[in-house]
């Protein structure tokens, strides 16, 4: 299954180093600088864990083509703007592991309902100023989809969220703020 992490803040790089570590295929999109210095130390994680993952990482979204799944980790004040520039991929499922409200509306408006998936991030991290990802509570992600209903798409995800170790959590019933 090949990922695309949209946004190289916390989020963004702890779960795509833990899934890098863990031999998935991921690529991270990250914003210049932070893009180059990625590419020449990989993400150094610390905290919970310590490791050093050589993510693969790209500043131009308009290189890639196609994803399993894309997972959005932006700040909500660049959510339009980020998946604007993504809105040309090929994707099976998207989902997003943000805070915010509109956050599963502005998924569908780009990729469809059929291909949003509910989901939320149970575990926290910030970027020091050095760069490092400080990872300091693991409790896993939540994820689902609208319907309640446990999909084969949600199973796989799941699956390999569990082989990158980040512990996912089946919810029941995932529903959109209306």
């Amino acid at each position: 299954m090949h990922t695309i992490v949209l946004g190289a803040g916390a989020l963004g790089s702890v779960i795509s180093a833990y899934l890098t570590y863990a031999g998935e295929k991921v690529t991270l999109l990250a914003r210049e600088p932070r893009a180059t210095s990625l590419q020449a130390h990989g993400v150094a994680v610390t905290g919970v864990e310590e490791f050093t993952a050589s993510v693969t990482v790209m500043a131009r979204p308009h290189d890639l083509g196609a994803a399993d799944l894309l997972i959005v980790t932006v700040k909500t004040y660049d959510t339009e703007p980020a998946l604007a520039s993504v809105s040309h991929l090929r994707v099976g499922s998207v989902l997003s592991l943000q805070n915010g409200v509109l956050k599963n509306e502005q998924l569908a408006h780009y990729f469809g309902w059929e291909k949003t998936l509910g989901a939320s991030p149970l575990f926290s991290a910030q970027v020091t100023p050095a760069g490092l990802v400080h990872f300091t509570y693991h409790s896993g992600t939540a994820l689902g989809e609208f319907s309640g209903a446990m999909s084969p798409r949600v199973q796989a995800i799941a699956a390999m969220l569990e082989h990158g170790g980040m512990r996912p959590v089946s919810v029941p019933q995932i529903r959109s703020v209306e």
